[in-house]
């Protein structure tokens, strides 16, 4: 008897892995979903209130996966939104291979103000390739930020954006960034490693990726474990840790959001870690004025 149960138990949990296995390659890598949260920002300007922005990171285009479908697919949606804003978090090709004559970014030219940072992909294969990509996304009218800070006309309202080079790959520099500049309202970085150089209020909002959200995890936390797989990766590469992989993280006095990206590298796999497209409304009002002041619960409402 004890011997079926423990045949008929082992067939369930191998059932149950090929079935895990089959959407983790199958379903879940292809899936981009738009989240959007209203996000309070106490200090926010009353002339920028209801401001939308758009944050895309980790295309990845060329690796393993559908990075350059769905990247399509992703300014299609924002395109569709029609953000104020669209920030771009990094790591547009997958390992560094610029492509030139790749159209895939070429929607972006249809947005008005958007303003990106490289990644630690756009860095592998140097310097000379960095400066490649930033031009071809600033012929395509991004603005590429490499530890530097500018000032939009929103709304009839100044704006600074902040943007370091990639922290991962120590290229940032956020004193420099900060120099002889106004209040940013979003600080951009590609990696969450940047918490460490955070001073308290440092920006109203700081966005990131890098981490794809985990892109194979099997923890239900927003903070690294050992059920992460880049729990033992950055290790065994040596690499800066951040213990904050996925979603809103009060840090310092600053809220961080970790985006899960839209492309794949490595491995054509996301587990608990769809890919997103995110949206962000912005508010002078905290949306749960009951939850901790310290609390990123205080400042984020899911809407959709």
């Amino acid at each position: 008897m004890f011997g079926r149960l423990s045949r008929t138990s082992l067939g369930l949990i191998a059932l149950l892995g090929a079935g895990s296995l089959a959407y983790s390659v199958a379903i879940e890598p292809r899936v981009l979903r738009l989240r959007q949260f209203r996000t309070g920002i106490p200090s926010l300007p009353a002339e920028l209130e209801g401001l939308r922005v758009a944050f895309l990171s980790d295309f990845h285009v060329r690796g393993p996966g559908r990075g350059e479908g769905l990247t399509a697919q992703a300014l299609d949606l924002v395109a569709q939104e029609q953000p104020d804003l669209v920030l771009l978090g990094g790591d547009y090709f997958d390992k560094g291979h610029w492509d030139d004559t790749s159209a895939v970014f070429d929607g972006l030219s249809a947005f008005q103000n958007v303003i990106g940072v490289l990644g630690n992909h756009d860095q592998k294969r140097g310097e000379g390739v960095a400066e490649r990509v930033c031009q071809g996304m600033t012929q395509r009218g991004v603005v590429m930020l490499r530890n530097s800070a500018i000032t939009l006309r929103l709304r009839n309202h100044d704006v600074t954006i902040a943007g370091v080079d990639d922290p991962y790959t120590n290229h940032d520099d956020l004193e420099q960034t900060l120099r002889g500049s106004d209040w940013p309202l979003i600080l951009l970085a590609h990696a969450p490693v940047i918490e460490s150089s955070l001073e308290p209020g440092t920006a109203g909002l700081v966005l990131t990726g890098h981490t794809h959200g985990g892109q194979i995890r099997l923890s239900p936390a927003k903070t690294l474990t050992p059920l992460d797989s880049t729990f033992y990766l950055d290790r065994l590469l040596g690499r800066r840790v951040s213990k904050y992989q996925r979603g809103f993280h009060w840090v310092r006095g600053n809220l961080l959001y970790v985006s899960n990206g839209i492309g794949t590298t490595r491995l054509p796999v996301r587990f608990m870690a769809p890919p997103e497209v995110t949206i962000f409304h912005l508010s002078r009002q905290a949306p749960h004025t009951n939850e901790p002041c310290d609390s990123a619960d205080r400042y984020v409402e899911d809407i959709g």
